[in-house]
């Protein structure tokens, strides 16, 4: 790993990886076996920076607004706050360190070799996947679930078992987080380079004289100098860039390429490489909603552990399977101060030699592979690639190695990510709660510890290690040829350079839009609107590979669709809404772990011991104190508040929180229990707001459809019961019913939207005015609209897309651990020939 500073300023490789997330890192480290593979991450390493490490500062990341953050904030068109992952190892170095398997169904449907996908979990495994200890909040949900009917319970399984379950995590026994970054361990040292802080600002094209198609050949990329890099690939018909941005990412960069919508692109100023209304359509999230629980006693801090996945069936449903809502109970807690001690941090991986900041890249360059991205896709890609190719990798944010705030909280390729990044958790009192709960609530059987996705109740893996760090799929470039791979971080790709010759693969609606490949009214406006955007060279060397592809999350079953105009289209979130429990006693610090997966097809998760930053500390004390306002009872004045009191322990109890929540390093004691809706059908769009490859326009259309309403109506009421289940009771105020913690939730600043007056009496209002998203977006490059069967972009050569835009839903709960499993899959040398072909 190099900074972007460091490479030349023209470079030549097999492949060129655009990204280095859960997708990049595993295929390039499989890439780098034969290959020589570029990386390019647009911000730094996981292991340079210790606030990534712990477990407890997992909140803590995802909340910090400044321009250095590792999740880059942005909100949807609907009002809701989302992030996007900058840091190599992707969404891994983020999230709440959730590992489970793709159910067998989703598996069968998309037409994937069973064999090859059940060795690819053993190859992630191996390394980042871990059985998560299940204390008292965790094992308090499980039993709620349980108790409410959530049956059976499976125990713990990596397996997508529906009911109550406990799942793996990526964080180790000591806390400490494994991200896909860890799975470049794999990759051949020699062969593979990983540039960080390089943001790619589009892909070059080249026409060939008597050939009509476009085709990809390099992409420009600036260091954090500002700089200006070219890397292009070798001259081989087999060579590709591989385009691993994200579900955002890839989509604006198709775009600002010249691939989208013709209006769009001509209204930027944009050449039209490739006129593709259908990039960044069919945007879609998985929403949440979430209810706070307050706890009387001390919870511990954890993530999602215990799980309950329910069934759902609806004429208007696939009748092979019911589509999945997810209700999730993530519980961000707190328990007090943290006590007689202090947290150890310790380097969890190595500082790679190939990881490079892009101010020192050449102004030209070759490689086999050009990877887009540097998030859980493309680690896992650029490490496999680099076993046999010089592999180029452009990562337009730096290591997550920097920050302490992230990395501490089939079967051969799953034990490939799973040796690195995987980790059984811990079943504290939160965790067993939840677990409880869930098979209280009827969330059964117990399916116990395993990665695997099963109906019912289980405990699944995390990606934070013993001591609670987090491992990111950058900890997978631990397995890539050093010797062939340069990872440049602070690239940002600004296009694809694109020339006539054989097809290829390249990945994100933005970037195609960016190199011309998009609706042309669209890239007209953008090039008029910024005429003096950059172009950017990447050139094949002779003899190598030529290989394509956006990856960042794998891809569903593709129509082969002719119809060209969709980049950017069908854009989708999963919307998530929770409910704040606090608790009379002390909760763990624990993450997601015990699942339950309920017959109505909702995911049921915990997490519990969280403490929060400055910023969102005042936020949550100030809506506190206007919801105590709102009571309108007898007058006290404490210090500088002075407020309307209501007598009685619930006032005091929230009185407290809010004053504890002030303090910058004290945690509210409690939980959150979330519902996430799965596979939802309301989709949107993504368009480039200018030529710069930041944040574009994204609506998600969140519960637009009445199907993905009920949905989130059916997992709040799921939420209630296991809240009032006899298995909770040890972490719930009894004094404080369950329409007083709803109608606390509107009062926190959970997302931009205006409140309905009836809010807390009808589910529906509340699932809408409280929504949030699970950070599971996909859709704007999806398959049989943007790219075909094979995942080659329609129209143009040597480009394909392979991340989460090319979903038509999400595939599971955790979609970061799916793209680790995936891209290992597909960056075997006879898969990636399988693939090209």
């Amino acid at each position: 790993m190099k900074e972007a500073t460091s490479a030349l300023a023209i470079g030549y490789y097999d492949y060129i990886i655009i990204g280095g997330g859960t997708s990049g890192c595993p295929l390039a480290a499989t890439l780098s076996q034969g290959a020589r593979v570029l990386v390019l991450k647009r911000r730094g390493s996981p292991y340079d920076n210790k606030n990534i490490t712990n477990m407890e500062n997992f909140p803590k990341t995802l909340s910090d607004t400044s321009s250095t953050s590792l999740a880059q904030q942005f909100v949807s068109q609907e009002g809701v706050f989302n992030v996007r992952a900058r840091v190599l190892g992707g969404g891994s170095a983020l999230n709440a360190g959730f590992y489970m398997h793709a159910s067998t169904h989703y598996v069968k449907e998309t037409g994937w070799d069973e064999t090859l996908v059940n060795q690819s979990y053993e190859w992630v495994e191996k390394l980042v996947a871990f059985r998560p200890p299940t204390l008292e909040w965790q094992s308090t949900v499980r039993d709620g679930l349980l108790e409410v009917g959530v049956l059976p319970y499976n125990g713990f399984t990596y397996d997508h078992l529906y009911e109550t379950k406990v799942g793996g995590t990526i964080f180790d026994r000591e806390g400490h987080r494994h991200t896909a970054t860890d799975l470049l361990e794999y990759a051949d040292p020699t062969r593979i380079t990983v540039y960080l802080h390089a943001t790619v600002y589009n892909i070059l094209f080249r026409h060939n004289i008597g050939k009509a198609r476009a085709r990809a050949h390099g992409v420009v990329f600036k260091d954090a100098f500002g700089v200006m890099h070219k890397a292009y690939l070798i001259k081989n018909s087999m060579s590709e860039i591989i385009l691993s941005a994200g579900a955002i990412g890839s989509p604006q960069l198709l775009m600002l390429s010249g691939i989208g919508p013709r209006d769009q692109l001509q209204a930027h100023g944009i050449e039209v490489v490739l006129d593709q209304p259908l990039v960044g359509q069919g945007m879609a999230d998985n929403p949440m909603n979430m209810l706070f629980v307050p706890s009387p006693q001390p919870v511990e801090v954890s993530l999602i552990q215990a799980v309950g996945i329910t069934r759902l069936t609806s004429p208007s449903q696939c009748p092979s399977e019911a589509m999945a809502e997810a209700v999730e109970i993530i519980n961000a807690i707190a328990n007090g101060t943290i006590k007689g001690g202090v947290i150890l941090e310790k380097v969890i991986a190595p500082n790679y030699s190939f990881l490079l900041k892009a101010t020192s890249a050449l102004a030209n360059a070759n490689y086999d592979y050009i990877i887009i991205g540097g998030g859980t896709a493309s680690c896992a890609l650029a490490t496999t690639l680099s076993q046999g190719a010089n592999v180029l990798v452009l990562e337009r944010g730096g290591s997550p190695y920097d920050n302490p705030k992230v990395t501490d909280v089939v079967n051969e390729s799953y034990q490939w990510v799973e040796k690195l990044v995987a980790f059984k958790p811990p079943m504290l009192q939160w965790k067993s709660a939840v677990r409880d709960g869930l098979l209280e609530a009827g969330v059964s059987p117990n399916n116990g510890f395993t990665y695997d996705h099963l109906y019912g109740t289980k405990a699944g893996g995390i990606i934070f290690d013993k001591d609670g760090h987090r491992h990111g799929a950058a900890d997978l470039l631990e397995y890539v040829d050093p010797t062939k791979i340069k990872v440049y971080l602070h690239a940002t790709v600004y296009n694809i350079l694109f020339r006539n010759n054989n097809a290829g693969a390249i990945g994100s609606p933005q970037l195609l839009m960016l190199s011309g490949i998009g609706p042309a009214d669209e890239l007209a406006r953008r090039r008029a609107s910024s005429p003096g955007c950059h172009n950017v060279e990447v050139f094949l060397s002779p003899g190598q590979f030529r290989f394509m592809i956006f990856c960042d999350i794998f891809l569903r079953t593709m129509r082969d669709n002719r119809c060209l105009p969709m980049v950017g289209q069908d854009m989708a979130d999963n919307p998530m809404n929770f409910v704040f429990v606090p608790s009379p006693n002390p909760v763990e610090v624990s993450l997601i772990q015990v699942v339950g997966i309920t017959k109505s097809d909702s995911y049921i998760e915990a997490a519990s011991g969280l403490s929060i930053c400055s910023s969102w500390a005042q936020k949550i004390s100030g809506s506190i104190l206007k919801f105590l306002l709102k009571l309108k009872l007898k007058f006290i004045r404490l210090g500088h508040f002075t407020l309307n009191l209501k007598t009685g322990l619930a006032s005091e109890v929230l009185l407290e929180m809010a004053l504890a929540a002030g303090n910058v390093n004290e945690t509210i004691r409690g939980g959150v229990i979330l519902q996430k809706t799965n596979g939802p059908i309301s989709k949107g769009n993504l368009k480039l707001l200018s030529t710069n490859p930041l944040n574009p326009s994204v609506t998600f259309n969140y519960y637009k459809e009445p199907e993905d309403l009920k949905k989130c109506v059916d997992g709040m009421k799921n939420i209630m019961s296991v809240i009032d289940s006899k298995a909770f009771s040890k972490f719930r105020y009894g004094q404080i019913p369950v329409q007083a913690l709803m109608e606390m939730m509107l009062y926190l600043p959970v997302n931009t939207r205006k409140k309905h007056l009836s809010a807390s009496i009808s589910f529906e209002k509340f699932c809408i005015d409280t929504v949030t998203t699970i950070w599971h977006y996909h859709g704007g490059c999806q398959v049989g609209k943007v790219v075909d069967t094979n995942y080659r972009v329609l129209g143009v050569d040597a480009l394909r897309v392979i991340d989460g835009s090319t979903f038509n839903s999400s595939p599971w709960d955790e979609s970061s651990s799916y793209c680790n499993d995936a891209w290992k899959v597909h960056g075997t040398k006879d898969s990636a020939r399988k693939i090209i072909h």
